[in-house]
């Protein structure tokens, strides 16, 4: 009697069985007119709100501890719990955050509201124009990473320039391992002919 050996299988993986690193990245404008940076890596298509939220909180104690001006600002009451939506580009998200609104590998601007009405007033003149990658990929000619930040310091700049004396004027750049980004407490755009968006948010416009 003789034994055969089992042949051995040979085990293909195709390429649709390894699954991508999927990143979101985002700004998020909080209640107390602070923000905060948050990155999540394949985080599935759907997250609750709450856990999103108490993700916010802990990157917002770290900033706050390293920035003087966030130790300043006013407390944010993170036990508000159900009363907090996030709102992108007028879209409103209530107890889940939906990953599939959002595009990969890029940086969204989105406003957290506590429920007070507080957060859709401070931010309504806040426009995200972040350009299209297609752009960015054929610049001007001699406008390197020096001269863009140098732009958008001096946006900022521009921004809170007209403020009269009793005003705050405060411009923030926050540097980090893959961003930089400046905030303002300019006025922002609006429908006037003086502070459109076909007067500063065009290339060569301003």
């Amino acid at each position: 009697m003789s034994f055969r050996r089992p042949a051995k299988r040979a085990l293909i993986l195709d390429d649709d069985d390894e699954e991508e690193d999927t990143s979101y990245s985002f700004k998020v404008l909080l209640p107390n007119s602070t923000s905060v940076g948050l990155t999540l890596h394949n985080p599935g298509p759907e997250m609750p709100m709450e856990r999103f939220v108490n993700m916010l909180k802990d990157e917002y104690e770290k900033a706050r501890k390293d920035c003087v001006l966030m130790s300043k600002r006013t407390r944010i009451d993170w036990n508000l719990g159900g009363k907090f939506h996030l709102e992108t580009n007028g879209e409103k998200m209530k107890g889940m955050v939906r990953f599939a609104v959002f595009k990969p590998n890029m940086c969204h601007i989105i406003r957290l509201d506590d429920g007070s009405g507080t957060t859709s007033t401070m931010y309504e003149n806040l426009w995200d124009l972040t350009p299209d990658p297609d752009l960015l990929k054929e610049p001007p000619e001699n406008y390197s990473f020096e001269t863009a930040l140098a732009d958008l310091i001096d946006n900022s700049l521009q921004a809170v320039w007209p403020f009269s004396d009793g005003d705050r004027k405060l411009i923030s750049v926050d540097v980090s391992s893959d961003r930089i980004s400046v905030f303002d407490t300019g006025k922002g755009m609006d429908s006037s002919e003086a502070n459109s968006i076909d007067k500063w948010g065009k290339i060569g416009a301003s």
